[in-house]
């Protein structure tokens, strides 16, 4: 039984993981201006602390509390990972 809710598991894990890969490679910087309220400021200081889109992609809402103001946090998070 529990065998079955693993492999199911690590099935929708890989599906995820790849899907987000493909998403990632599509993107640019370009993009993420296309978020509501994120400038060329938030887009300098993101690069700045991450140094790239992935790394961006992967950072946790606190992680990006660090660097950006709540309400665009939560946006950019958003855009990467859904509601949080």
């Amino acid at each position: 039984m529990f065998t079955l809710t693993t492999i199911r598991d690590e099935a929708h894990r890989f599906a995820i993981a790849e899907h987000r890969r493909l998403r990632l490679k599509s993107l640019s910087k370009s993009d993420l201006k296309s978020i509501d309220g994120v400038g060329e400021q938030s887009i300098n200081n993101l690069y700045k602390e991450f140094g790239t889109l992935n790394k961006i992609s992967k950072a946790t809402y606190n992680d990006l509390l660090i660097i950006l103001k709540p309400s665009i946090a939560s946006k950019v998070y958003e855009f990467f990972n859904g509601k949080y």
